[in-house]
């Protein structure tokens, strides 16, 4: 399965420690080859369209992503810091869904 990974995506990816990132290349790798099979420990299904795929390294990133016409779509990256996936990272993931949804 194709993964579409917009630019500001590969360079946040670009900025984490060289172990971070090895991780989340890894993981994308992964996700592109399981054609919607990921292990559940590595991603969770947030709502009925936005999935959360988990980068555990010395950073915990979170990268969120949808499925859209055959393809993977990242629409959104962050490190999480609190329990909980901060609205504010929710908030812009859909609102980049929703951009997609009215192409």
């Amino acid at each position: 399965m194709n993964v579409k990974t917009p630019g500001f995506i590969l360079d946040f990816i670009d900025s984490l420690d060289r172990m971070t990132r090895s991780k989340a290349i890894e993981l994308l790798d992964t996700l592109r080859m399981s054609d919607y099979q990921i292990v559940f420990s590595y991603s969770k299904k947030i709502d009925m369209e936005l999935f959360e795929l988990k980068i555990r390294s010395a950073k915990q990133v979170r990268l969120l992503y949808t499925y859209h016409n055959g393809s993977i779509l990242v629409l959104h990256i962050f490190v999480k810091k609190t329990w909980k996936i901060p609205l504010q990272e929710l908030d812009t993931a859909r609102q980049r869904l929703k951009v997609l949804r009215n192409i």
